[in-house]
């Protein structure tokens, strides 16, 4: 009887997304179907009304873009089109990389920078690291807008450190290099990049460089970002602020923290203590 019933409520759903697929003539518009539900639920946030879900529905988006990506080929697709068969095809990487290739081999693209970082998550997923990917990135960094994609690059210098530290030490390097240069001189046909960018790549090589163990690199270029800093007459922002503050930091010795009682040591002692690494566990009244 439930399974009767389920099956009697949910075939007008079925029919509803049959007739839905059927009608798409182009991935954008099967795409723009298939996110629909998120669309709806950021909609509602926006509006301080009660979306229909608690949590973004990702799932239910996925599984629409799931079912409808085989309706289109990459071989009948061109121009923006085939941007949008990439985003539509997540699920299928061999489709969705062959069309997102296709497309950022044409011209005039209007969605260039976030293919790039389509390219890039992809060449991940595919190659299982970020080192297949690194060429795109660097193409994004040399004349892409950071806004979106600043954060990605900070994590795949981060994952690569886990396993690859010198690797990862030299893309932080040419990331910080690019972002300079690129502030000093502009690219033709890139947007003009503000010197924040360059300052907090600056501040993430003094780390890499200190965890590298090469305290000289990592003193001088602290020097360098402080000068660039201070000579700067933009406007750096609090962000980029924090990450030079924190460079300074990090090559200072740590401070020495008053102990009442240490476990295992009388008198009392003073941490913490030259070579050693300690955690240190902070309570008061």
């Amino acid at each position: 009887m439930l399974k009767a019933l389920r099956s009697v409520l949910l075939f007008p759903l079925f029919l509803q997304f049959a007739s839905a697929q059927s009608s798409f003539t182009k991935p954008s518009e099967a795409y723009a179907f298939a996110q629909q539900p998120i669309t709806d639920w950021q909609t509602a946030i926006h509006a301080h009304t009660a979306p229909r879900t608690v949590i973004e529905p990702d799932d239910e988006a996925r599984k629409r873009a799931a079912q409808l990506c085989p309706s289109f080929s990459v071989d009948n697709e061109s121009g923006e089109e085939l941007y949008w068969l990439a985003k539509l095809c997540e699920s299928n990487r061999e489709k969705a990389f062959a069309a997102i290739q296709r497309y950022l081999a044409g011209s005039d693209l209007q969605h260039g920078p976030d293919a790039r970082l389509t390219l890039a998550a992809l060449q991940l997923r595919m190659g299982g690291n970020w080192e297949p990917a690194w060429p795109t990135l660097k193409l994004i960094l040399q004349q892409d807008p950071m806004d979106e994609v600043q954060s990605q690059i900070d994590v795949a210098i981060d994952d690569e450190t886990d396993t690859n530290a010198a690797r990862a030490l030299d893309w932080s390097k040419e990331r910080y290099a690019i972002l300079l240069a690129r502030n000093r001189t502009p690219n033709p046909g890139a947007e003009p990049l503000p010197l924040r960018y360059a300052l907090d790549a600056g501040a993430s090589l003094v780390h890499y460089e200190y965890l590298a163990g090469d305290v000289a690199a990592a003193e001088k270029l602290r020097d360098e970002i402080n000068t660039l800093e201070k000579s700067s007459t933009e406007q750096i922002g609090r962000w980029a602020e924090d990450e030079v503050s924190w460079a300074n930091m990090e090559l200072k010795p740590a401070p020495p923290v008053p102990a009442l009682s240490v476990f295992g040591k009388h008198p009392a002692a003073t941490l913490p203590e030259p070579g050693r690494v300690q955690v240190i566990s902070f309570f008061f009244v």
